[in-house]
């Protein structure tokens, strides 16, 4: 715990809005699970990434079974079958529920010919774009410095 007057900059709202807040904030530590990436297999990896971060953007009026069902209609009375409660949120699961979560989705009959992996393929398309940008910036950054040392030089 630290005190607000600790942070900049300093809180400006007025009496009445600061008394429904509390003085303090709760100072939190989040550190990735690299365990959790070491118990999928590489060929597995940007399936089980792409459903980690949707699943991790979920609404919070939205369970895991829901989300799960847009991608393979009626898979909800399986998960339920292995542990999963009903109603629950994927930010109450653990990192292992999440896993097992994943395990079972993908085990699934219709899982091969789901949307999932449609989207899957969008998304890995998207990230593959944005590391081609990257490293095209990079390889331009290189360039120009080196026509700057050439002037340098001369």
């Amino acid at each position: 715990m630290a005190p607000r007057e600790a942070f900049y900059p300093p809180d400006t709202r007025n009496l009445k809005e600061r008394s429904a807040v509390t003085n303090s904030l709760h100072l939190v530590k989040i550190s990735p699970n690299l365990e959790l990436f070491e118990k999928v297999s590489k060929k597995e990896l940007v399936s089980f990434h792409y459903f980690m971060n949707t699943v991790a953007r979920i609404k919070r009026v939205d369970t895991l079974i829901m989300c799960l069902e847009r991608w393979i209609p009626d898979c909800g009375p399986q998960l339920i079958k292995n542990g999963l409660r009903v109603f629950c949120h994927p930010r109450e699961l653990t990192s292992e529920q999440l896993l097992l979560a994943y395990r079972i989705f993908t085990s699934l009959p219709l899982y091969e010919g789901s949307v999932f992996h449609y989207h899957c393929k969008q998304f890995a398309a998207k990230l593959g774009e944005k590391d081609e940008e990257i490293s095209n910036l990079k390889i331009a950054k290189e360039v120009i410095d080196m026509e700057e040392d050439e002037l340098l030089e001369s």
